[in-house]
């Protein structure tokens, strides 16, 4: 892994991860068996109470919490699983705390191992998301003008991006969530690895917490089951992504400025920001998506519903509400079939209450003749672990 100096207006730039780490020798935090199971282990010999948390499945965007046993070393440990081919967070709660893992040796993360907290399963899905030997881009934290604020991005540079100094690049935009494309997706091993294996182009990703002056989202909401209500900045900062995020990109950046090298795509209500910020500007965007896209959360087009979902089996946002799809669609009146978008993907988990919404959304693209590509995640719920494997699937069909 190596630092780069460049002259853009960054906080930090890391290859890969974060260099941080303890001296000494440390207990590893957990051992991968040859089932796929994982053994936890934290010593704590004071300690009276020890959990583990992980984001595996075990509700709304995973949250497990098992018991851990302690031994006359006053080591705890706990053993899980199997679990499944991905990537997994965790952490401690030692007597009600929520500890951090050890962090790794700092030559594990020089040479670009997984950050502490984090795990993953090795398989041919979820070695996608974890570090392997290949050339490795960079990620940067510059500050950019966003609707009177200047908002950190984070950027992801492919491999070779400063060796070859004349190449150019197509961006993919990211809207929303912006620490937890790191924390619970993995963002830049997925692009190593999708990239090194021809699976995907090169290219530049650029995520964008799309909140202003104004939050996207009240987060109030008179429908039980919903997210929070879209704020009457949700139209200003989804054209803001548009007219300010992309020129400062295409300035700062060695970039192809044209709609045929542009994407953007998002999870939830900031992800269907994002869609709304592609549909609405076809001739800066040829490539739109959404994951799980939170439609309902637009402003004025929510209305409540008595869903026929079972709560026990569909888990997540909007179960007693779907968006009015007359109001909806008169916000995107440039998603027609001249529009020419390249890709309208959208994904979501068969077990979110979303699903209502997708049916509604479908039958107004199909209504409208746009063509788009739907993938329905089987089991899945509103989780990044369904992000997960919607990104990966949707960078591997732009540019393409």
């Amino acid at each position: 892994m190596k630092l780069i100096r460049i002259a853009l207006p960054i906080v930090f730039v890391i290859a890969s991860v974060v260099l941080s780490a303890q001296p000494g020798p440390q207990l590893p935090p957990f051992q991968l068996q040859p089932d796929n199971k994982v053994t936890f282990q934290i010593k704590a010999p004071q300690a009276v109470e020890v959990k583990l948390r992980g984001d595996w499945p075990g509700g709304l965007g995973g949250n497990t919490v098992v018991p851990m046993t302690k031994d006359d070393q006053g080591v705890w440990t706990v053993t899980v699983g199997p679990l499944t081919s991905d990537a997994w967070n965790y952490n401690f709660i030692v007597d009600g705390i929520t500890m951090p893992p050890a962090a790794p040796n700092l030559a594990d993360l020089v040479s670009g191992a997984l950050p502490a907290g984090k795990l993953v399963i090795p398989g041919p899905y979820g070695s996608d998301f974890g570090p392997q030997k290949v050339a490795h881009g960079t990620v940067s934290y510059p500050y950019a003008p966003f609707r009177g604020l200047s908002k950190i991005l984070e950027v992801y540079l492919p491999a070779g991006y400063f060796e070859n100094p004349t190449q150019r690049y197509p961006v993919l935009y990211i809207s929303g969530y912006s620490n937890e494309w790191e924390h619970s997706v993995n963002l830049h091993f997925l692009l190593d690895n999708l990239i090194a294996s021809n699976r995907a182009k090169p290219m530049i990703a650029v995520v964008m917490d799309p909140n202003a002056t104004d939050p996207i989202s009240l987060g109030q909401t008179p429908y039980p089951g919903g997210g929070g209500m879209g704020a009457p900045g949700f139209i200003k900062s989804a054209q803001a992504e548009a007219d300010e995020i992309v020129p400062w990109v295409d300035k700062s950046y060695r970039t192809i400025p044209d709609r045929d090298h542009r994407a953007i795509t998002g999870f939830s209500s900031p992800g269907s920001l994002g869609f709304m910020a592609g549909a609405n500007n076809p001739d800066k965007f040829a490539y739109i998506g959404v994951f799980s896209g939170g439609f309902p959360t637009w402003p004025d087009v929510s209305v409540r519903i008595e869903s026929k979902l079972d709560p026990k089996q569909f888990s997540g946002p909007d179960l007693n509400r779907v968006p009015d799809m007359k109001v909806l669609g008169s916000e995107i009146p440039k998603l027609l079939p001249s529009a020419n978008f390249k890709l309208v993907y959208l994904s979501n988990g068969t077990n979110e209450p979303l699903v209502q919404t997708e049916a509604l959304v479908k039958k107004l693209l199909d209504e409208r003749g746009v063509k788009y590509h739907q993938t329905d995640l089987a089991g899945y719920t509103h989780e990044w672990r369904s992000v997960r494997a919607a990104l990966r699937e949707y960078t591997t069909m732009i540019f393409q």
